[in-house]
């Protein structure tokens, strides 16, 4: 079921918000159910949450004159019958709340998180947790840290929250802070909405900093944009650990599934942008999945495994290669690569392999395999340029050059 939401924005000519709900079958069948807009008012940025064969619909931005500050907008649509009504709620609701997610707790609880809230003025950031209690339709406000919704306190959450080195290859962590996060999923905005942490501003983006070398060049024509880009990114350098939340949630990570059933999340990424941007982050860590469910942590010192970005694993018996370029945010004084790793499945350490100077940089997350050669594609520069690839044989530990 799609309900409501939004085509494109008011500048656009079609700028629509909606107050429909799209059904679609399991057969590919759709059916547009349409309702009077004093029954259900245009609505977006809303949640959609499934209880007990019901979806309790909260929040809207909505049109400006249909907002009601102070007030939440909660509606119930039934599955069955597909009738939408209004539900009243009472207690310490978080007011007009949009943009915000949702959480099911238990069989009648909603936890509202995040999100900006209307003023009358403006949108400002819901900085609180809210619940709604769907069998008694009474919000209250939970407190941040409460154990009863993650098991780990408050005073633990600084000293447990950012990335580690391991002092041994590897080096199994006990953390719970981690081992919650990887089971539950959460990113760390989610984590820091939990603990009332509020991030600092966002960085600049490109798109200003490009601006700006316009402005100071007297036009866009002149500017040398890939020399630009390369000097932005090099000065985006991360925050220190002590600044990163630690998440599972992450871009990029290589992922390989074991004949014994495990999986391993390999290394990863969090960019510096969205909701996100605070905690941007290279991992040098491995996640492993258990079939029954548990989770190890095996982090390693970083001359072990270092940050590395573009990471590509390939299976070959009871070993893993792990190849990689440096992340030059985090280790400037390493050459680019790629690098390569050799991953032992039934003890977790790893040897890092010296090879050759690569000729070219290949980018190591699009691969091919051809007996003991793997292969990765040379970033073309121009259009005019031959399609490349640098090849690295197994066995010799040497990198070619060649063209497909």
């Amino acid at each position: 079921m799609h309900v409501a939401g939004e085509h494109e924005d008011s500048y656009d000519a079609d700028f629509c918000i909606y107050n429909d709900v799209i059904v679609e079958e399991p057969d590919g069948g759709l059916s547009f159910c349409l309702y009077p807009a004093d029954t259900f008012p245009p609505t977006d940025f809303h949640t959609a949450t499934l209880v007990d064969g019901s979806i309790i619909l909260i929040g809207s931005l909505g049109y400006k004159d249909l907002r009601k500050p102070g007030e939440t907008q909660v509606f119930r649509l039934h599955t069955s019958t597909l009738q939408i009504e209004h539900v009243l709620t009472t207690g310490d609701a978080p007011g007009w709340i949009s943009r915000h997610s949702a959480e099911l707790t238990g069989e009648n609880s909603i936890l509202v998180i995040g999100g900006k809230v209307w003023d009358g003025k403006d949108l400002v950031p819901n900085d609180r947790i809210f619940e709604l209690n769907v069998a008694t339709l009474t919000w209250h406000q939970r407190e941040h840290g409460d154990t009863q919704l993650f098991p780990v306190s408050a005073a633990e959450f600084p000293v447990l929250r950012n990335p580690r080195y391991g002092a041994r290859n590897p080096e199994i962590s006990d953390n719970s802070f981690w081992l919650e996060m990887a089971h539950r999923k959460w990113p760390p905005s989610r984590a820091r909405l939990h603990f009332g942490d509020t991030a600092t501003v966002k960085p600049e983006r490109f798109s200003a900093y490009l601006d700006k070398a316009a402005k100071e060049s007297g036009g866009i024509g002149g500017l040398d944009i890939p020399k630009l880009s390369q000097e932005f990114n090099r000065s985006r350098v991360p925050a220190a650990r002590t600044d990163v939340i630690w998440t599972a949630q992450r871009e990029e990570a290589t992922e390989v599934t074991l004949t014994d059933g495990r999986r391993l999340a390999i290394g990863g990424q969090i960019e510096d942008y969205g909701d996100e941007a605070e905690d941007a982050w290279s991992y040098n860590d491995i996640i492993v999945t258990h079939p029954d469910g548990r989770i190890d942590i095996a982090t390693y010192p970083p001359d072990i495994f270092p940050h590395l970005l573009c990471l590509c694993a390939v299976l070959r018996g009871d070993v893993i290669y792990i190849f990689g370029i440096s992340d030059w945010r985090l280790t400037p004084e390493r050459p680019r690569g790629p690098h390569l790793l050799r991953l032992d499945t039934s003890t977790l350490a790893i040897t890092p392999i010296p090879t050759s100077e690569p000729p070219l940089i290949g980018t190591p997350y699009s691969h091919r395999i051809d007996g003991d050669i793997i292969s990765f594609p040379v970033t073309r520069q121009t259009g005019a340029d031959p399609h490349r690839w640098l090849g690295f044989n197994l066995v010799r530990n040497i990198w070619r050059e060649f063209l497909p």
